[in-house]
């Protein structure tokens, strides 16, 4: 019998909230426009798993998350355009490392959005700061992951790869997290 407490019913927990979480995402996810709230949505209810609260807690968003992500969703899709164009160009080693530098961008701007409320252009420039300072733990996954699954694994095989963003969000995000949340020493380095 599995108890409560064992790291087993811990672990199979997680596994299925990442499941539902993905679910749910790719289905918020289907009209293009609603992309930002679901991955701002999945980061809070992966700060919310790490945290060891309840999933869906603390989804309400008020009007300056709104507005910071509509100026969000304008940068997300510049950097899909140009993540895109990256791609189809024929220099794989230093336009991969430009994408993860993108992503990372991204995905760390997003998080911030739910620890704090200074200034937009104050989180976009600590979060690009964060990104390059933190290379190992931001921009090196990223890449490792984005070099292997294109070079080792076969494109259908690297769709169901891209179908799991939960997983790849939980993972980032808990190999960040104690310094995002401590990043006071950070918001010093960008002003």
């Amino acid at each position: 019998m599995i108890s409560l407490e064992s790291k087993l019913y811990n672990y199979l927990t997680a596994i299925s909230q990442l499941i539902v979480l993905n679910i749910l995402f790719l289905l918020v996810s289907i009209p293009l426009v609603s992309l930002p709230i679901s991955i701002l949505g999945m980061n809070r209810c992966v700060v919310n798993m790490i945290e060891d609260r309840k999933l869906f807690a603390g989804l309400k968003f008020n009007k300056k998350i709104w507005i910071r992500l509509i100026i969000l969703l304008f940068i997300g899709l510049f950097s899909m355009a140009t993540i895109g164009s990256l791609a189809m160009s024929g220099q794989v080693f230093p336009n991969y490392i430009i994408i993860s530098l993108i992503v990372s961008f991204n995905l760390i701007s997003y998080v911030m959005i739910i620890f704090y409320s200074d200034g937009l252009f104050v989180l976009l420039r600590t979060s690009f700061i964060y990104s390059v300072v933190y290379f190992p733990k931001t921009i090196l996954p990223i890449f490792i992951i984005l070099f292997a699954v294109t070079k080792f694994v076969p494109f259908y095989q690297f769709v169901i790869v891209t179908l799991l963003p939960a997983v790849f969000f939980y993972m980032f995000i808990r190999i960040n997290y104690k310094t995002l949340v401590d990043i006071k020493g950070l918001h010093k380095l960008s002003q």
